[in-house]
């Protein structure tokens, strides 16, 4: 994960120290959802990806690399 900082007003600050003790969460946390929360209102959304949502798949699989091109493999399909 990323590390941002930025600079804050003292009473922001003290807002943002009283929601993360009230709600028993890290800063971080409540300041990424609140980040979330105002981005998705815009409309603004991540680029997503099929590889970026599967990734962690990607090579786990053992076995032939093509199946639709090598004939070997199409033997007996359909039949």
């Amino acid at each position: 994960m990323e590390t941002i900082s930025f600079k804050c007003p003292e009473k922001l600050a003290k807002k943002l120290n009283g929601e993360s003790k009230l709600r028993k969460i890290p800063k971080s946390d409540l300041l990424r959802q609140a980040l979330e929360f105002y981005l998705f209102q815009r409309g603004i959304t991540p680029q997503v990806s099929i590889y970026s949502l599967s990734k962690d798949l990607c090579g786990s699989l053992r076995g032939p690399e093509d199946l639709s091109q090598n004939p070997a493999y199409l033997e007996g399909y359909g039949q």
